[in-house]
């Protein structure tokens, strides 16, 4: 974990703090590889599910698959 730690994340957090543009989002977009200046709702869900499924949280998952049905439901309705 350590040397996930130091070969991953740390550059990341270094890179964004010495150009002073640490923020979550900042760091988010790195880590997971996302640009998150062109990405729609509907992606976002499914960035969110797929990450959620890749770390066995599949409860959670679930509420955003569902949630996510929900919306579309509700933008057809």
């Amino acid at each position: 974990l350590d040397k996930y730690f130091h070969s991953t994340i740390k550059p990341i957090i270094d890179d964004l703090a010495s150009n002073n543009q640490f923020t979550l989002a900042a760091f988010n977009s790195r880590f997971l590889n996302i640009d998150t200046q062109e990405i729609t709702v509907n992606q976002a869900f499914k960035n969110k599910i797929d990450y959620l499924e890749s770390e066995f949280r599949l409860g959670s998952a679930g509420v955003y698959k569902a949630t996510i049905k929900a919306l579309m439901r509700f933008k057809h309705f």
